[in-house]
C-alpha cells in the first residue's frame, strides 16, 4: 500500500507505504502453520500544531476555556523544515496442532522493531507575542523492539448438551526502548525568525537546518527495559441450545520494569505482581420467535486487571522554585531515574440485548463502572515553569503515576434492518469519568480522564441495491460525535481539552463479476464537509479525504 498526500494548511505533506505478507500452511491432518509480517513507513512534515498557548508563568498564566488562543500565529511552530519519520515491522507465528480430538496445543509469539526519527524546531513560542525568534532544531532517536512468546492449550468437553471450553495458557513478554536527543547550540548556530504580524508565515521566513555535526547538545538520552509474564487459566461453558453462558478466569501476572538515565548514569528497577480474576454470565431469559419482541438477554462480567508500566516517575513540584532557566536545566539533567509502580484496576458491567421483529431490530444497553490506580501519564516540563519567562520550550519529559480515576457510564447500540436493502448501526458511550485522588498532582482531582472522552456517538446507514439495473450498488452515510477530551496536562497549567466535533462520512461502492472472479469498487469520503477540529495528540484534524479502493477474489 502507498499513500501520499498534502494538505491545505500550510507545510504540510505526508507519505506512507506498507508491505504486508502471510503465509497458511497445513501439511497434515490437524497441524496448521500461520505466519504473517508486515512493515511501515511513515515520513511527514507536520502541519501547524494546536499551540495551547497561554501567557504569563506559573499558576498566574491568562488561558481561556479549552487553554488555547485560537488564531493563526499559533499554528505554525512547526515550519517546513520539521520531520517525523517512523519504520515500524511487525511479524507473528504459530503452530497449531490437534493432539487429540478435544485437546488443541497453540504455540508462537511475535516482534517488533520501531524506529523514530523527529526533526523539531526549539523557541519558536516566541513568535505568539513577538515578531522574532530565536530558534534552534533538534533532532529525537528512539527505538523500541518487543518479543513475546506464547503458549495456550485447549480442551474442549460436550456432555449431554452441554459444552465446556478451558485453556491454560503462559506467555512471556519483552520491552526494550531507547532514546536521545540533540539540540543546536545558539551560541555556536545562531538562527532568527522575523514574520510580521501584517501577513501569514512563508518558507522563506524559517532558516533551513544545519548539518548534523553542529547538533552539540545533548538534552536527553536514556532507556527503559520492561519484562512481564502471565500465566493463566480459564474456562467458559454452554447450556444446551445456548440459552445460557458463564466465563471465569484467574491470572498470575509479574514483572519488572527498568528506567535509565544516561547523562547522570542512574537506573532504577521496580517489580510487581499480582493475581487478577475475570468473571461473566449471560443468560437468555425470553425466547419466541413469532412474537414482536423476540429474545431477551441479561448479561453481566467483572475483571481485575494488572499492568507492568515503564518510564521516568517523578513528582511535577520539584521543579519549581528556580530562578533561572539554566539552574532547572542543570538539575534535570542530574536527575535521578524513578521507575514506576505497576497499575491495578477493577470494573464490571451489566446490561440486557433485546431482539425484535423476527430479528430486524436488536437493541442492547449496558451500564459499567471502572476504576483504576497509579496510572502512568507524561507531563511535560517547560521553560516557562521558571517566573518571568515566556518560553514554552519543552525541557524534559516524565511520568506522573498516583491517584485513582474512575469511569461510569452508559453504552448503547442499535440495528434496525426495516428492509432487505436498507439497514442502520448507531453506537453511542455516555460516561462520567473523573479523578478521585491523584496526591501527586491533587489539583486534577475532580477532572476528567485524559484521553477519554465522556460522550461520544457514531451513527451510519447503509442501502445495498440487489435487484434491477442498479444491482451490485451500494450507498452508505454516517457522521460521528465526540466531546471535548483532556490531553496530556503541562505543568502549572490548566488542563487542556481537545475540540468537540461532529464529523461526517459518505460511501459508494459497487461488486461485479468479471471473467468468473469477484470485483469490488469502493470510494469513502472522509470528513465529507471539511470540519477543522483539534484532536486528542494537539494536531489539526485531517481534512475532507478521498480513499478508492480496489479488490478482486480470485
Amino acid at each position: 500500500g502507498y499513500l501520499e498526500f498534502e494538505r491545505e494548511q500550510i507545510y504540510f505533506n505526508s507519505k506512507t507505504y506498507n508491505l504486508n505478507a502471510a503465509f497458511s500452511w497445513k501439511p497434515v491432518k490437524g497441524l496448521h502453520v500461520d505466519f504473517q509480517a508486515e512493515f511501515i513507513d511513515f515520513d511527514e512534515i507536520p502541519s501547524r500544531t494546536a499551540a495551547f498557548v497561554s501567557l504569563g508563568s506559573g499558576t498566574s498564566r491568562v488561558v481561556d476555556e479549552y487553554n488555547r488562543r485560537r488564531h493563526d500565529r499559533n499554528f505554525t511552530y512547526n515550519g517546513p523544515y520539521a520531520r517525523n519519520k517512523r519504520e515500524t515491522a511487525i511479524s507473528t507465528a504459530y503452530v497449531t496442532a490437534e493432539l487429540a480430538e478435544s485437546l488443541t496445543l497453540r504455540v508462537g509469539g511475535y516482534a517488533s522493531h520501531q524506529s523514530a526519527d523527529t526533526n523539531g524546531i526549539l523557541n519558536a513560542f516566541g513568535l505568539s507575542t513577538n515578531e522574532s525568534a530565536n530558534v534552534g532544531y533538534t533532532i529525537n532517536d528512539s527505538t523500541d523492539k518487543s518479543w513475546a512468546y506464547k503458549l495456550d492449550l485447549l480442551h474442549r468437553l460436550n456432555l449431554r448438551g452441554f459444552s465446556l471450553n478451558s485453556l491454560v495458557g503462559y506467555e512471556e513478554h519483552f520491552d526494550d526502548g531507547s532514546y536521545g536527543t540533540l539540540e543546536t547550540d545558539p551560541a555556536l548556530v545562531p538562527l532568527v525568525v522575523t514574520i510580521p504580524f501584517t501577513r501569514a508565515t512563508v518558507k522563506s521566513d524559517w532558516p533551513a537546518p544545519p548539518a548534523r555535526n553542529l547538533y552539540t547538545r545533548l538534552s536527553a538520552q536514556g532507556a527503559s527495559e520492561i519484562q512481564w509474564s502471565n500465566l493463566r487459566f480459564t474456562q467458559y461453558g454452554e447450556t444446551p441450545n445456548g440459552r445460557g453462558s458463564l466465563l471465569w478466569g484467574v491470572a498470575y501476572g509479574e514483572g519488572e520494569s527498568t528506567a535509565a538515565n544516561n547523562l547522570n548514569q542512574t537506573s532504577s528497577t521496580n517489580e510487581g505482581d499480582e493475581v487478577t480474576y475475570t468473571a461473566g454470565a449471560s443468560w437468555k431469559v425470553y425466547e419466541a420467535e413469532e412474537k414482536f419482541l423476540n429474545r431477551v438477554t441479561l448479561f453481566a462480567n467483572y475483571a481485575t486487571s494488572f499492568q507492568i508500566q515503564g518510564g521516568n516517575a517523578q513528582d511535577p513540584k520539584i521543579f519549581e522554585g528556580f530562578s533561572t532557566v539554566e539552574e532547572l536545566q542543570a538539575f534535570i539533567d542530574n536527575l535521578p531515574a524513578n521507575t514506576i509502580d505497576p497499575q491495578t484496576g477493577n470494573g464490571y458491567e451489566a446490561g440486557l440485548r433485546l431482539e425484535m421483529l423476527k430479528k430486524k431490530l436488536a437493541i442492547s444497553v449496558s451500564y459499567f463502572d471502572q476504576s483504576r490506580e497509579n496510572i502512568a501519564r507524561t507531563f511535560f516540563v517547560r521553560a516557562s515553569i521558571v517566573p518571568g519567562v515566556a518560553d514554552e520550550r519543552v525541557l524534559a519529559f516524565y511520568q506522573l503515576a498516583s491517584g485513582e480515576e474512575n469511569s461510569k457510564g452508559v453504552d448503547l447500540s442499535v440495528y434496525w434492518q426495516p428492509t432487505p436493502n436498507l439497514s442502520f448501526t448507531a453506537d453511542a458511550m455516555f460516561s462520567n469519568g473523573r479523578v478521585i485522588s491523584n496526591t501527586g498532582a491533587p489539583e486534577e482531582e475532580g477532572l476528567g480522564l485524559v484521553r477519554s472522552p465522556e460522550n461520544t456517538v457514531f451513527v451510519w446507514g447503509k442501502y445495498d441495491f440487489k435487484d434491477g439495473p442498479l444491482s451490485g450498488l451500494t450507498l452508505g452515510l454516517g457522521a460521528s460525535y465526540r466531546s471535548p477530551t483532556r490531553v496530556q496536562p503541562n505543568l502549572n497549567d490548566l488542563y487542556r481539552f481537545s475540540s468537540e466535533y461532529t464529523v461526517a462520512r459518505a460511501m459508494i461502492g459497487y461488486r461485479y463479476r468479471l471473467f468468473d472472479r469477484q470485483h469490488a469498487i469502493t470510494l469513502n469520503a472522509e470528513n465529507l464537509f471539511d470540519e477543522e477540529y483539534v484532536d486528542e495528540a494537539n494536531f489539526l484534524s485531517e481534512p475532507f479525504l478521498l480513499r478508492l479502493m480496489y479488490s478482486i477474489d480470485w
